[in-house]
């Protein structure tokens, strides 16, 4: 989810000089469309936090910030910036979900899915020349597999 910020129609913050307010209807915003799109606050993994002045709201904002996350945790990031599009903003906030499980569409494998480990798989390995061990027929052909970065000794 993009920048977010608690402005009004008319681009002004609505709780000017409050950063704590500013980064609650923040979040109140990113939980809306978050549902908007089928996903929810617990689906959100990385938060950034853009703040005008860090020194003075990094304690109230990451307060905030706890409260809206609890036991969900994500990885989050402050950064002061200096300054917002209005001068009434201080904190700007994006946010970052994926769904750790839930239907897929055709032909999409999700990471852990047992089909991973597929055949395919061992055939890519197949054709990997780092693979490859020489046969017996091939031991009088070693010097075309031998490491091109290796020095030549004899």
């Amino acid at each position: 989810m993009a920048g977010t910020t608690d402005a009004g129609p008319d681009g002004r913050s609505r709780h000017p000089g409050d950063a704590a307010a500013q980064a609650r209807a923040a979040f109140e915003i990113v939980g809306r469309a978050l549902e908007e799109g089928g996903f929810s606050l617990a689906d959100v993994v990385r938060t950034r936090m853009f703040v005008v002045d860090i020194a003075a709201s990094s304690a109230a904002i990451g307060r905030v910030h706890g409260e809206v996350f609890g036991a969900i945790r994500p990885a989050a990031t402050m950064v002061e910036v200096p300054a917002l599009i209005d001068p009434s903003l201080l904190v700007e906030i994006e946010a970052e979900a994926r769904r750790s499980r839930g239907p897929t569409r055709p032909g999409q494998r999700r990471l852990g899915d047992p089909q991973l480990s597929s055949a395919g798989d061992e055939h890519d390995r197949r054709d990997d020349p780092q693979e490859q061990a020489l046969s017996p027929r091939d031991e009088g052909k070693a010097d075309e597999h031998r490491d091109p970065l290796e020095p030549d000794v004899e």
